[in-house]
């Protein structure tokens, strides 16, 4: 019954109707799609919460290592990459344009050889 969900279900059978592969949804269906996701909520954020530094609230930064960290959830990778300083975001982009140019660099002087 609706009692027992804690999600709206009008917005999940909303979202399931986006898909152009749905034609029609089935109530049992739309509840156990509505538990499902709740559930899957619950985990992410208890999972999450583990992996906070303080441990009396839930940040971003644990919710981002479960999804970086459990194979299970590599699909969230994107959504919920790690969060970088500007620091660390400098030296990996110092780091790709020295790739970069030393793949250029290598190309240019097997062009010389031609």
């Amino acid at each position: 019954t609706k009692k027992q969900l804690q999600l709206p279900i009008n917005r999940i059978k909303t979202i399931m109707k986006s898909s152009p592969n749905v034609e029609t949804i089935g109530q049992e269906a739309l509840f156990a799609v509505t538990k499902s996701a709740e559930l899957f909520i619950r985990f992410l954020a208890e999972e999450g919460f583990r992996r906070c530094p303080t441990r009396d609230k839930l940040e971003y930064k644990g919710v981002a290592e479960v999804a970086q960290t459990n194979a299970h959830l590599n699909f969230l990778t994107e959504i919920l990459p790690r969060k970088l300083t500007v620091k660390e975001c400098l030296r990996i982009t110092e780091k790709d344009r020295e790739k970069m140019e030393s793949s250029d660099s290598s190309e240019d002087s097997s062009d010389e050889s031609v």
